[in-house]
Parts: C-alpha cells; sequence; structure tokens
C-alpha cells in the first residue's frame, strides 16, 4: 500500500518534552531526598512510643529509699549523691537512613537489646523488661504499619510534585 499524495497526514508532537525529560531526571534525587524524610518520621512516629523513648513507669523498686538506682540518673547514695551512671536509655537512640529502602534505628545504650530487642534482630528482650512496660521496637512498628505507609505515601507525593511530573 502506498501513500497517496494529498491526502492529510497525522503528525503527533509532544511540546515540552524537554520539560518532562528535566522532571524525569529529577526523579531519583527527589525520590531519595524524600524517601529519606519519611523514614525519619517514620523512626519518630515509632520512637514516640511509651516504653521506648519515654519511659514506662518506674516499678516500686526505682524509688527512694536511698541507696538505690533512680532511672534515668543512676546509682543514688544513701547521702543524697548520684554517681549519675545511668546509659539514659530514652535519649540514646539513632535514625539512620541508608540510600532509598533503608531506615535504621539504633539504641547505643549497653543493654539496649536487653529493653527493645527482638529475637528476629538477633537480640532479645528479657521478660522483666516486658513486664514493667519495655517496648519492643519490631512490636511497635508493627502496630503502627498504616501510620508508616501513610507516611511514605505522603513524602512519595511530595518527590512527584517536586521533580515536576504532579498531574492534579
Amino acid at each position: 500500500m502506498t501513500m497517496n499524495e494529498g491526502l492529510p497526514i497525522l503528525s503527533i508532537e509532544l511540546d515540552n518534552a524537554d520539560l518532562i525529560i528535566e522532571a524525569l531526571d529529577r526523579v531519583p534525587y527527589e525520590v531519595k531526598k524524600n524517601w529519606s524524610k519519611a523514614g525519619r518520621e517514620a523512626s519518630a512516629e515509632i520512637l514516640d512510643t511509651e516504653g521506648l523513648r519515654d519511659y514506662p513507669l518506674a516499678p516500686p523498686n526505682n524509688a527512694p529509699p536511698r541507696p538505690g538506682y533512680l532511672r534515668g540518673v543512676g546509682y543514688q547514695y544513701a547521702d543524697g549523691r548520684s554517681k549519675n551512671n545511668s546509659e539514659r536509655y530514652g535519649s540514646r537512640f539513632s535514625t539512620r537512613t541508608q540510600g532509598y529502602t533503608s531506615t535504621v534505628i539504633g539504641n547505643t545504650a549497653s543493654y539496649a537489646a536487653f529493653l527493645g530487642g527482638s529475637k528476629e534482630d538477633g537480640k532479645s528482650q528479657t521478660k522483666a523488661a516486658a513486664k514493667v512496660g519495655w517496648r519492643k521496637l519490631k512490636d511497635v512498628a508493627d502496630e503502627k504499619i498504616k501510620e508508616i505507609n501513610v507516611i511514605y505515601n505522603k513524602w512519595m507525593k511530595r518527590a512527584i510534585r517536586k521533580a515536576g511530573l504532579d498531574v492534579d
């Protein structure tokens, strides 16, 4: 079959294709930046749970009379002095994002695994810690999966918009 001369020819041209290509080039940068922020926000959502950064209620043996140990401070002597040897578990959390796919929550207190660890991460929370209200990081993350999904979706939409691909 041959084209007849004089018949209309359909020509489709994409206006501003260069702008779309530039936007697509920005996607990896925006996704990485925004997913990193999503990971940090999700981490805060998890950590802002009683039993993690916020300590659970102290057991009765964590109060005067002295001498004894005072949570968040350390050993208290009978004469009122304090050894100030608490590692302050609640303030020792850190969040690190790695590329697009990983956010790692850690805690540098030497006993962190005994308060918030799980068998899945090779460390185990003690029964005594669970009894007084310390939470496992993994359990809290599992409970908050819906909130975490909302956070990631929000940041992904922002990345698309920042890249210039938002169609709304």
